[in-house]
């Protein structure tokens, strides 16, 4: 990093791609703060950008054009069954959030997420199991707290979706749609 950004000021294109990716990254990343945010591709956009750049460096170094060619061609292939292998995650929402939960498992945004997958296939007690799992990752998450007062409701059981909506609300005062159910 030390030595990126001091060739920066020689305009050195290889330091620009690898602070860019970098810089870009790790905004994203969930190293330096928690973003609450798994599972996204869309995050890496921006930082690819340096990949490509340093990918294009790496090619233009390479002196002969044929063996340049056979590497273009070859990343291409690799990045093209990358994104073959990952669409197979990416033909529902049931097979990305179960991929997703091997994935993140101790993620309870993950966890949520499926927990509401079940409840919209009608498998209310499984999805109340997933969002009693996803406030045992994190207690205070106050949208798996308010899903579980949706269950309820399903269930028909008034008391107990009171019960989970006022915690909501003790978790968070500003949850919009606890606020309209309250």
């Amino acid at each position: 990093v030390f030595l990126a950004f001091k060739n920066l000021r020689s305009r050195d294109p290889v330091s620009f791609f690898a602070l860019w990716f970098l810089l870009a990254f790790v905004v994203t990343s969930n190293v330096l703060f928690p973003i609450g945010t798994v599972f996204a591709e869309r995050l890496s956009y921006v930082p690819g950008i340096g990949i490509a750049g340093l990918l294009a460096m790496a090619f233009r170094a390479v002196s002969s054009l044929a063996l340049r060619r056979a590497l273009i061609v070859v990343a291409l292939l690799f990045f093209g069954a990358k994104s073959f292998v990952q669409n197979e995650f990416w033909v529902d929402n049931y097979t990305l959030h179960s991929y997703q939960r091997t994935v993140s498992s101790q993620s309870a945004k993950t966890v949520l997420n499926y927990g509401v997958l079940l409840r919209q296939n009608g498998r209310v007690r499984e999805a109340s199991r997933q969002f009693e799992k996803a406030l045992a990752i994190y207690p205070a998450f106050a949208d798996a707290s308010y899903n579980l007062a949706l269950n309820e409701l399903a269930m028909n059981r008034e008391a107990e979706a009171q019960r989970w909506l006022n915690k909501t609300l003790q978790l968070n005062s500003y949850h919009t749609p606890a606020l309209n159910m309250a």
